[in-house]
Parts: C-alpha cells; structure tokens; sequence
C-alpha cells in the first residue's frame, strides 16, 4: 500500500493481515484470553463444513451483490469512491479478490477517497500501521483477544482494543512483568516500548492531557507504567539476548527508543511549524484519542438531530390518523416492533411516505382492535364464570352430591358443560347470569355431572399407568383425557388396594394418595379443577408387586380392595426399626414409607461413583450399601396389629437421647458435624438427619449391616475427603 501503511512490509503481508485490526498483533504473542468471562465469544468458521439440508433464508437482496466481482477496476474504484472507510474494510473481507485488491499500494487512492467522505477529517495513518489496520483500530469495536463485541478499551498508543478483562489481563504493570525476568533485568527496557494510554499516569480529558509535570514520552517509562504483555515480554527477552553483543544491542535500543516516542510523545511545534501542520505526520496517542472524542460528539450531535426528527415524524404520523378519524387511544403505547418501524424512523414523513405505510398502520390499528376486543371477552367470560360460583355452591348443598360421589365439579368444570355454556356465554357474555337463566338449565345437569364422573375415572386410569405428572404451567389450563369409551368402564384398578398415586404438586407434596376420596379431600387440591387435579397425580410403577407383598404379609387376600385396608386404620407396623417410623401407620402412609426406601436405594445404586466405590474400595473397607425394604425378601418387613413380631434393629436403652451431632445442618460451624464415613464414600454426601446415637445404630446395621455402631464410623465433614483418598489410596496398593 503506501508508504506509511507498514513500513516496507512486503504486499502479501499486507494482504494477510487486512482483517487482523492491528498488526502489533501479528508482530509478538497472541494476547491472552482472559478466564473471567461469562461467555465464550469465538469467531465463526468459514471453511468447508457439512451441509445441514436446510436452505438458507433469502432476502430481496440476495444475489444483487455477486455481480461486484465482475467488474472492471475502474468502475469498481468509481463506486467505492463513495464509500466510508469502514464499508472498504468490510468489502475487503468479501472475499480473496477483493482483499488483494484493496490490500495492494496501488487501491491507496481509494482508502485516501474513502477518508475524504468522512464528516470530520481522519488523521493520518500512523507508520506502523496499514490503512485497513489503523481503520479497524478507529471504528472496529470487537477485542482482538476474545472476540467479544463492543470492546470499550481502545489504547491508541498500544494501537490495541480489548474489553475490560483482556485489557487486564493483557496490559499489566512492568513491576509485575518483571518478575518472569532476571533480578538484574535493567529498567531501560520500559524506554524501548510505548506504555498504556488509558493507565497512565498521566490524566486525560477529552484527548487532552492535564499537564503535571510528566511528558507522554516513552523516555518517561519505569516500572509503575502498564505496557502490552506480549510486547514487552518480546523486547525484554531480546534485550537479554543481545547483552552480550554491544555494538547489535545500542542499535537495537535506539530504534526501540525511537519507534516507542513515534507512537506516544506529544509534539511541540513553533509559529512556522503550525502552518505546516497539515503536511507534518502526527502519528501519537493523543492525536487519535482527540479525533475520536470528537468524532463521538459529532455523531451525538447527529443522534439528537434524527430524535429531532423521529418525533416530528411520530407526531405527524399521530395526527394524520386522527384525521382520518382513528382514536388515539388506539394507538400502541407499549413496545410495538411493527408500529416502531413504520413510525419511529428519522426521516421525514413525506407524502411518498404516507402512502405506502398508511395501509400498513391501518392493519396494525385492526389488529389492535381485534386484541382488544378478545380482552374484554375474556373479561367477560371471566365474570360471568363467577356469578356461577354461587349458584353452583347452591346447587351442590341442595341435591347433596357429596353423598352421592367423591367427585364434584368445580364450578370452572361446571362451564365447560355444552349446556352451561350455550347461557353463560350467549350474547358473547354481555348478559349477566341471573337465577333465571340458570334454573332454565338445571333439568340436563345431572347427565352432564355423571358424564363428568365418568371422563374423570377414565383420566385417573390413565394416570394410575403413568410414570411421571403432567403438571400444567402457570397461566394454563389441563384437559382431562376423552373421548371415554362407550359402555360401562371398569373402575377395579382405582378400588384396588394397589390404586395408589403420588401428588406431585408445586408445593412438593409427594404424599402417597390412595382413591379418589383421598384425592378429593387432599389440602392442595383445594379449590382446583379436576383436570388440574389429574394432571398433578401420578401412578407408582412398584405399585402393585408392593401391594402384593405387604398383603401376602399380613395375610389379606391379593383382590382386597382399597377400601378394606383403609377401615383397618394405623394398625400397620413397619419392621426396619427406623426410629421414625417404628409407631403403628395406615397403609398408605406404610406404602409411602416403603416407596420411599425403595427409592433411595435406587438413587444410591444408580449413582455413577457406587459401581466403583462399592467394588473396589468396598474389597479393602468392607463398604456396601443394602435395601432393607427389599420387596423379593423371603422374611416378612411388615406386620399388621396385634401381632407384633420384633423390630429388625431394636432401639437400644437410653440411644434416644445421646446426641453424636450436636451441630445443626443450618449452623454456621458445618464442617464439624459429623456424617456415616461409609455413605460419604459410595457418594451420599447429603446425610443430614444422623443426629442420635439411635439413628446411627439403625442406620450402621440396616444400610452397611454393621454389628455394631462404632465411634469413628462417623467422622467430621472437614475429615471425611481425607479418609476417602486414604481408602483409595490403600485399594490402589493392594
């Protein structure tokens, strides 16, 4: 390119550094990406990749473009000539064409044209930049580290940009710098390269330095200014390399000297001088730092002056419709991204203009009107539904239908009955819902409540084979299943003892529900609709082999039904001898036990680490971990009142009351509360509720099948990481 792009290098390096934004780039070791970061930036690939099958989306203008590579160089250097720097620094990116083309000395007229353009007058282009480089440097915003967008720290005597945590990372105190060198490292290494604008020592205001006695000079350096990691790593250790040559390292100090002044110092011109200041290259930090500040108050200046004229246009706009009889009311008041782009634009609302958005505002006011319109039905709807909670309150006390069924609609059910809402809906819900209009549909609601009856057993069936709740979101609505099968439906699995489902509602109940009685009855499904209610239940898989273990135990028949099992009352015994769940249960608070054993031995077992832990480290300690509610065993778990066989562990006199944590779970000295060693190391680290020395005993014999509990079985949170490399430690030598 020209003379003051970069110096003598050869044209293929210009070529090969035209997108890099700044040779020093190029010149040392590539900056270092800062760890603290949120995100990831990384520049997209534009080699060769696989094709995804999917065309990409087509605008208008696609294509229009392709013809540029065709033309001739003149025609080509006619259209660019009214182009801005930063569009030649984009098109040079285009493709290889085109960056040999504008990276070549002979396309300089076009980046001198291209600056011509500019409102305010670019500075020259500084010798050991190219011109696509010391454009990229001046409007180019990403960090030239990370690649994140809009990098605020632009350093214009580094003649680098980075965003906050590169710039840390990469411009760093000579001080620290320092100690990766010699002790004896001398301090004229800091004179050789240029230091940090933005960290200097030296404050300046809107590219003006604030004198205080200190000349922006690299002759001022020392080991308290910040400078470019790679860089000065680079001269330091060539510095050192040439200390034994003097005559290559005097040499070599002053071309450092001079390159680091030419980008930072400061000049001073007499009276002549001033006049050829145009002709004179004022290649330094402030230069560029005084262009920039005031091309930024120019573009806000710019900025006012199109709000200027966006809220004239907005106005104009605004007034035109009311003349055309349109109410402002209408009119969106909130974000509105097709209103906005029609309206909010800085450009003059011409008649051209009016008539190609007047019919598209027109749409957009319509639309308005139909999503308003939908409001105030819903609205409607809305009220009209709760003018029906009363009358259907009525209506429920008067024919006694909680004598007759578990299952009574919820007025917000009773709506979607075709007949309910053939009247509560007429007139799109304008009428209110009188006594009146109700009684005319009183006859048909019997059919229509044993309907309902019907679809919610068929839904509960469905759910009953369900492994997991289809819990509705906020603001939605579930549906119960259907269409029912015609004839009579067979109800058996839900009168069944093994009819049991698990309410998993927002509060985290998991309470085990047996019938629709107890689900009807349940405290969080006050006020619900059935079909809500159904989708917060779920069905047990181990249900029914679990069912059938507890029956066969206490001697009941496999068909007993649900019924009878709840008439026996708490008259069912857990036989684990786990302190909290030794007094007499009802069934379904047995078989909530029992699934929640179960359970957790699942998770323990199916945790990655227990294979390893329990095979390998389980050989040399012995570690294992049991199910002591195992459903195949041959000896009975569960017993049913009066017999009373003895409990598997049995409670040790006085264990009740002596404390092994005396340290809450939520008290501020956590890491000495002490936890099973042996849970720890086949990775329960959550062993929380050990607080007693009856708890560990029961804990140590059902889950490890120890004897006996011993003292050191527990250990302190802060010791338990070291037992377990110990353990490991001794497998891997035996």
């Amino acid at each position: 390119m020209s003379d003051c792009s970069s110096g003598g290098r050869s044209e293929s390096m210009e070529v090969e550094t035209v997108a890099e934004g700044g040779s020093r780039l190029t010149q040392f070791a590539k900056p270092k990406i800062s760890d603290r970061k949120y995100h990831s930036y990384k520049r997209q690939k534009t080699g060769k990749g696989k094709s995804t099958g999917k065309s990409t989306g087509k605008g208008r203008n696609f294509g229009k473009l392709s013809q540029l590579k065709d033309l001739t160089l003149d025609i080509l250097f006619e259209i660019t000539s009214h182009l801005q720097p930063l569009d030649i620094l984009n098109l040079s990116r285009v493709s290889k064409q085109f960056r040999r083309i504008f990276a070549s000395k002979n396309s300089l007229h076009v980046w001198v044209a291209a600056k011509r353009n500019l409102v305010l007058k670019l500075p020259d282009c500084p010798t050991d930049l190219s011109e696509p480089q010391f454009i990229s440097l001046l409007f180019e915003h990403h960090c030239q580290a990370c690649g994140k967008n809009r990098a605020q720290k632009t350093d214009y005597a580094l003649k680098l940009r980075f965003c906050g945590h590169c710039f840390d990372e990469n411009v760093v105190k000579g001080s620290q710098i320092l100690k990766n060198f010699p002790k004896k490292t001398p301090h004229e290494v800091f004179t050789l390269v240029p230091r940090s604008f933005l960290k200097s020592s030296q404050v300046f205001q809107g590219g003006k330095g604030i004198n205080n006695g200190r000349p922006f000079d690299s002759g001022d350096n020392t080991r308290w200014n910040t400078y470019y990691v790679p860089e000065i790593t680079s001269v330091i250790e060539k510095y050192l390399k040439l200390q034994s040559n003097p005559i290559a390292l005097e040499s070599f100090v002053t071309a450092q000297k001079a390159m680091a002044s030419q980008m930072m110092q400061v000049r001073h011109f007499s009276e002549m001088s001033l006049l050829l200041a145009d002709k004179i290259l004022l290649q330094d930090a402030i230069t560029l730092s005084s262009w920039v500040s005031s091309s930024r108050n120019d573009k806000a200046q710019d900025d006012a002056e199109r709000r200027k004229i966006r809220r004239a246009r907005h106005v104009r706009i605004e007034e035109k419709l009311e003349e055309l009889g349109w109410d402002r009311a209408l009119f969106p008041t909130h974000w509105n991204w097709e209103w906005h782009q029609l309206v909010e634009q800085p450009r003059e609302l011409t008649p051209r203009i009016w008539k190609v958005i007047h019919p598209k505002l027109e749409v957009l006011l319509n639309k308005v009107i139909a999503d308003k319109a939908l409001k105030e039905l819903e609205a409607r709807r809305t009220l009209r539904k709760k003018e029906l909670a009363p009358l259907w309150s009525v209506y429920v006390q008067n024919n006694a239908l909680d004598h007759q069924s578990p299952i009574i609609p919820n007025y917000r059910d009773v709506c979607d009955f075709p007949p309910v809402q053939k009247v509560l809906f007429a007139d799109e819900g304008h009428t209110p819902l009188t006594e009146e209009r109700w009684n005319s549909i009183v006859e048909c609601l019997p059919e229509q409540i044993e309907a309902f009856r019907k679809q919610v057993q068929y839904t509960l069936l469905n759910r009953l084979e369900s492994t997991r709740a289809h819990r509705p979101y906020l603001g939605q609505e579930s549906e119960l299943d259907g269409p029912v099968p015609s004839g009579m439906l067979d109800t058996t699995p839900l009168n069944h003892a093994s009819g049991l489902f698990i309410c998993e509602s927002w509060t985290g109940c998991g309470k085990v529900l047996g019938g629709i009685a107890a689900i009807a009855t349940h405290q969080d499904f006050d006020g619900m609709r059935w079909s809500t209610i159904c989708a917060t239940l779920r069905g047990v898989p181990e249900a029914k082999s679990a069912v059938t273990t507890v029956l066969k135990a206490v001697g009941l028949p496999e068909d007993t039904c649900l019924e009878t099992v709840q008439d026996l009352g708490d008259t069912f015994l857990c036989l684990c001898g786990n302190p909290e769940h030794r007094d007499p249960m009802s069934f379904t608070s047995l078989m909530g036990h029992i699934f929640a054993e179960n359970k957790y031995y699942e998770n323990v077992i199916q945790m990655k680490s227990y294979v390893y832990l329990t095979f390998i480290l389980g050989a040399v300690a012995g570690i294992d971990f049991h199910n002591d509610h195992c459903l195949t065993d041959v000896e009975p778990f569960v017993a049913l009142l009066p017999n009373s066989p003895p409990l598997k562990v049995a409670p040790e006199d006085g264990s009740a009351d002596v404390l092994v944590n005396d340290v809450g779970p939520t008290v501020g000295n956590w890491s000495m509360r002490r936890s099973c060693k042996y849970c720890y190391a086949i990775g329960q680290h959550n062993n929380f509720k050990l607080g007693t020395r009856e708890e560990l005993d029961y804990h140590m014999r059902a889950k490890h099948h120890r004897n006996k509990f011993e003292d050191n079985d527990v250990l302190p949170m802060i010791d338990l990481e070291q037992w377990k490399a110990s353990l490991r430690k001794g497998a891997s030598t035996a």
